[in-house]
């Protein structure tokens, strides 16, 4: 008798619905995160970036510092 581990098995309908429910857990988890970030109480009104936010700014500042290498000072 030989013994089958799980990576050796096919996918079955069980696997796909666990993947769906992680999927689907995922996305109430970021909207979430926007919904409570719009209705959030506190003292200030500007709100800090949201991480995609935060990658773009990255982005921005690194394409920025590598064209300012060329540029004599």
């Amino acid at each position: 008798m030989q013994h089958i581990t799980p990576a050796d098995r096919p996918p079955t309908a069980r696997d796909a619905r666990r993947a769906g429910i992680t999927a689907f857990v995922g996305l109430l988890t970021i909207f979430q995160y926007y919904v409570e970030r719009r209705f959030a109480k506190g003292t200030t009104r500007a709100l800090p970036p949201t991480p995609v936010e935060r990658v773009r700014l990255a982005i921005r500042n690194l394409r920025a510092a590598a064209t300012d290498e060329g540029t004599p000072r």
